[in-house]
């Protein structure tokens, strides 16, 4: 047998010398960081655990953007932002999450061998941010608070980007499962926080994403809204009662799981006292019943009025004063000729309309505003970046272009047909992610779900869910 030639010191290939000499360096380097400035130091080493999160636990890190951006409130993650506080935004820790997300999910899409559909989806994406970086420009050029500007763009880039990584996360089945992992941990904290909100009696936010809303419009009784959590908690009682109703679940813990996550968030869904999202959500419902089996079709038909029956029993037993301030809230649907809320965004949208006649294409750009007010309420004219009616806020601020492309790619994740997948389970919450998607879409039109960061990472990943034919590998 012919012997090995033995390795003399010194040896070694050139690429491990490099490396070596790199992390040797890179120790002094942050070694002296540590004894000149250690707040660079502590920073730099949050920066590499993060960017460790994203690329090696890709599903945490995805997670925890979730978590932060529809659960977390925005004046909380500003507070202990960089360069933010009080009236002063700044990078957010869900901004520094998306980043290093995105780079790694970039990687993994270049990689991958993507159906037809969802490239298309991804490119329409795609554009839609180039859309909104141009207008991003266009506001800064037009000499608009460089705060509002950002505000106003971070929303589609959590939207975008949250689709994307989602997209890359979903086509792998390892990560796939584990993301399954991370929504029902999702699901759970969010009925939680529903819970907490309402007990704790937390005052509304400046943002208007966390807390009560005192008071309840036509209505005896009830002592506010909830608001923390308001475009989730559909999303989530639609996904929730899809995988129940699959019968896929075959464990009892899972299923017990399952009906937490509905019933806590169903609590959270009435306690908004939204008509809108009332209605939505129970649109959502029937469609999932109307497209799954035969089988779930009947397990519906036999278990939703019982299971509703229950819930709200229980509700008038535990809270009279909630269920009856429900049922006048709903009731009041009928007297929407004195409803100032519509009056409020009737008036709001033929604004818009008129600043979207003005540049149909080009749009606005981020940060326009537009001047009215509610003499019949006594509010003076004041300048508003804001409108409820999501589509009319991207055409005003994007454009058609750029609204077309985000509402086009919405519209075809919707209507076209569903992509092949690896379990009944995942078929079931592909169902009730269009469903979700189809009740958000409708909920736009009074309420901006499209344009509000606290709803646009849960829309990411709900069209990524949509779209991604889950096949196994």
């Amino acid at each position: 047998m012919t012997a090995l030639p033995a390795r003399r010191f010194g040896a070694a290939p050139a690429a491990e010398l490099l490396a070596l000499g790199g992390l040797g360096a890179a120790a002094l380097a942050f070694g002296a960081l540590v004894a000149v400035k250690p707040a660079f130091a502590a920073a730099a080493l949050a920066l590499g655990g993060a960017a460790a999160l994203a690329w090696f636990a890709p599903v945490a890190n995805f997670t925890l953007l979730v978590f932060l951006i529809a659960i977390v409130p925005y004046g909380l993650q500003n507070q202990y932002s960089l360069g933010g506080g009080h009236d002063s935004p700044g990078l957010l820790a869900s901004d520094l999450v998306l980043t290093l997300g995105l780079a790694r999910a970039a990687v993994s899409l270049a990689q991958a061998r993507l159906d037809r559909r969802t490239r298309i989806v991804c490119l329409a994406l795609i554009a839609f941010l180039g859309i909104g970086a141009l207008q991003m420009l266009h506001g800064l050029f037009e000499a608009r608070a460089l705060s509002a500007v950002g505000a106003e763009y971070r929303v589609f880039v959590v939207l975008g980007g949250s689709a994307l990584i989602a997209v890359s996360l979903l086509l792998d089945p390892g990560t796939r499962r584990r993301l399954l992992y991370g929504m029902v941990v999702l699901g759970l904290a969010l009925g939680a926080w529903a819970i907490v909100q309402w007990t704790v009696d937390i005052p509304l936010g400046e943002e208007q994403d966390v807390g009560v809303r005192e008071g309840i419009l036509q209505t005896t009784s009830g002592r506010g809204q909830l608001q923390g959590g308001l475009f989730s908690f559909p999303v989530a009682t639609i996904m929730a009662a899809a995988a129940l109703l699959s019968g896929t679940i075959r464990s009892r813990a899972g299923t017990g799981v399952a009906w937490a996550i509905l019933v806590l968030n169903l609590v959270g869904l009435v306690l908004t006292y939204e008509r809108t999202f009332w209605v939505t959500t129970a649109l959502g419902l029937l469609l999932v019943a109307a497209t799954m089996s035969r089988r779930a079709r009947i397990r519906a038909l036999f278990w939703g009025p019982l299971a509703l029956v229950v819930f709200f029993g229980v509700m008038s037993t535990i809270t009279p004063d909630t269920l009856t301030a429900a049922r006048e809230r709903l009731l009041s649907l009928g007297s929407y000729e004195s409803d100032n809320s519509l009056r409020f965004r009737l008036t709001e949208s033929r604004r818009v309309i008129e600043q979207i006649e003005e540049s149909p294409v080009y749009g606005s750009g981020l940060a326009a505003s537009v001047y009215w007010g509610r003499p019949w309420e006594g509010v003076l004219p004041t300048e508003r970046t804001f409108a409820h009616n999501a589509y009319l806020w991207l055409a005003w601020k994007l454009g058609l272009v750029g609204a077309v492309l985000l509402v086009g790619a919405i519209l075809f994740v919707l209507i076209g047909r569903a992509p092949p997948t690896a379990s009944p389970l995942f078929a079931s919450l592909r169902t009730g992610a269009k469903a979700s998607l189809l009740a958000l879409a409708l909920t736009s039109v009074t309420f901006p779900a499209f344009t509000l960061l606290s709803a646009s990472a849960g829309l990411g990943l709900l069209i990524a869910f949509s779209v991604v034919p889950m096949r196994w590998r």
